[in-house]
C-alpha cells in the first residue's frame, strides 16, 4: 500500500474491518500458539478493538505502520500478553484472506 504522489494518504480502514469473533475464528483456524513466547503464559491475550471514541468494541483496531524510507505501509491488528505485555502484530491481509477462504459454517 502506498500514499498518493501529493502525500495524501489513500487509506480506508473500512476495507480492513474484521470483527472480534472472526479474528478469534482465524486464530483457532490457523492453530496459532497462544503461549506467550516471552513469559510462557498460556491463552491470556488482550485483542485491541475500537478505532475511535464511541466505536464498536466488537471490531478490531486497525494499525497503519509506515515502512521507513518509503511511502509504503503495512496494516495490522494487535494483541498483547495479559501477563507481561508482549505485543503481537498480525498482518491484516493474511487474516482477511483466510476469512474469505473459510466462511463461517452457517454461510457455506
Amino acid at each position: 500500500m502506498s500514499d498518493t504522489e501529493d502525500g495524501a494518504v489513500n487509506f480506508d480502514p473500512e476495507k480492513f474491518r474484521v470483527s472480534y469473533d472472526d479474528f478469534i475464528r482465524f486464530l483457532d483456524g490457523v492453530s496459532m500458539s497462544m503461549v506467550c513466547p516471552h513469559c510462557g503464559t498460556s491463552g491470556a491475550w488482550n485483542v485491541f478493538t475500537g478505532n475511535a471514541d464511541g466505536s464498536d468494541d466488537q471490531v478490531l483496531t486497525t494499525y497503519k505502520m509506515p515502512i521507513a524510507g518509503t511511502n509504503f505501509y503495512r496494516i495490522s491488528f494487535a494483541m498483547s500478553c495479559e501477563n507481561c505485555g508482549t505485543y503481537r502484530s498480525i498482518y491484516t491481509q493474511r487474516v482477511i484472506s483466510w476469512l474469505l477462504d473459510n466462511p463461517p459454517a452457517a454461510e457455506i
